[in-house]
């Protein structure tokens, strides 16, 4: 069976034969949604009214991340189906406690609740815009199509989707990223834009920018038999004995179309880029099926790949300060696309980089020629580090 986004857009859902009413908190105007408190209440009216209207159409998963669980409530299955997909190696059984962080949207084209008039942004494939209450306590996060707003003492997020067909693949791939960077945060957990893969628990960092063999070396340990955790974004913080770990966030890889020719298994799962702006696509890792996804793994090397002419593999040592100049860029960047902009916060961020590299070896490798040797050079490095 196809997954719900595998053959480019999906067909229209129908909607219920009689459109669910407004209530007081979910009006035409969209003015009561321009503040995050506004968001905040009106996204929570909506989505009551939604799933009062459409019971049937509601999935509740958990999912356990870090130690903590997180309840994911979407009212619309093909929205939700999406979802779970990019959390499935993290799902749980359903707990009967509190979870750390909940998520509770609805899907529109599903429902056909009336939605909040909001004027588009004028590029449909904007990053959006984030804007917090005057405490802090609330955020709100607008993209073309989509309005959550995330209230952080309660650890709830509320949120609108308009249609899962006009949603981009980073969307679909990297659910709530800017909310779970956020939630992280608050919890001690750092953000990284970094691959990992690991063999008996032991968990090599992957780090580089654009274009210097990061999704090679961390797709072709995956198909090998590695365990794989990211490709490009996860969260590290350390353990209780003080060792930094690192935590998976999603079950997707995201490729360059001309590098799948290198990985026919997962060209044939690949889902393509919708819009124009998007230069990768989408490897939906669940598909594989028993594939060997993991939710953690102790950081025990950091490898910097970088591609070069030789015609076979190799590595060598690295020091903290090349591994820090590989990392930081690109990770500070992504801090500040979700909207970190605050410049002590930043600095924080980049201090507790410093104190990773120092703490964790590091290591060049050399790419060259084909892909097959580069699993059992990591494994090696794991081996010894």
């Amino acid at each position: 069976m196809n997954p719900p986004y595998s053959t480019g857009l999906a067909r229209k859902a129908r909607l219920p034969d009689t459109p669910v009413a407004p209530t007081s908190g979910l009006n035409g105007s969209g003015r009561g949604f321009a503040d995050p408190d506004g968001a905040y209440v009106g996204l929570a009216a909506g989505f009551a009214t939604a799933a009062t209207a459409c019971p049937e159409r509601l999935r509740v998963s958990d999912y356990q991340f870090a130690g903590s669980r997180i309840r994911l409530e979407v009212v619309g299955p093909r929205l939700a189906a999406v979802y779970e997909r990019s959390l499935a190696h993290l799902r749980v059984d359903e707990g009967s406690g509190v979870p750390g962080l909940r998520i509770r949207v609805w899907h529109a084209a599903e429902t056909g609740t009336v939605t909040p008039a909001l004027a588009s942004l004028d590029d449909p494939r904007s990053k959006g815009e984030l804007t917090a209450s005057a405490d802090g306590n609330r955020l709100r996060l607008r993209r073309s199509h989509t309005l959550t707003a995330f209230d952080r003492p309660s650890g709830t997020v509320y949120g609108w989707i308009a249609d899962l067909d006009l949603l981009g693949i980073y969307e679909m791939g990297r659910p709530f990223n800017s909310e779970l960077l956020f939630w992280n945060k608050e919890r001690g957990l750092q953000a990284l834009h970094a691959g990992l893969v690991a063999h008996q628990g032991r968990g090599a960092l992957i780090t580089g920018p654009s274009g210097s063999g990061k999704s090679t070396t961390t797709l072709s340990c995956l198909l090998s038999g590695l365990d794989f955790l990211s490709d490009d974004y996860l969260a590290i913080r350390p353990d209780s004995e003080g060792h930094p770990t690192g935590h998976a966030l999603f079950a997707s890889a995201f490729v360059v179309a001309d590098h799948l020719r290198t990985f026919p298994t997962l060209a044939r799962i690949a889902v393509s880029a919708r819009y124009a702006d998007e230069e990768k696509s989408m490897v939906p890792l669940a598909d594989l099926g028993n594939g060997p996804l993991a939710d953690s793994a102790r950081l025990s090397a950091i490898v910097l790949p970088r591609v070069t002419g030789r015609p076979t593999p190799r590595v060598r040592d690295a020091s903290s300060a090349e591994a820090l100049l590989r990392m930081a860029p690109s990770s500070m960047l992504m801090l500040q696309r979700a909207g970190v902009e605050d410049r002590v916060e930043r600095q924080v961020e980049l201090e507790a980089l410093s104190r990773l590299v120092e703490t964790v070896p590091a290591y060049w490798l050399e790419l060259g020629g084909g892909v097959e040797q580069i699993p059992g050079l990591i494994r090696d490095i794991l081996g010894s580090s």
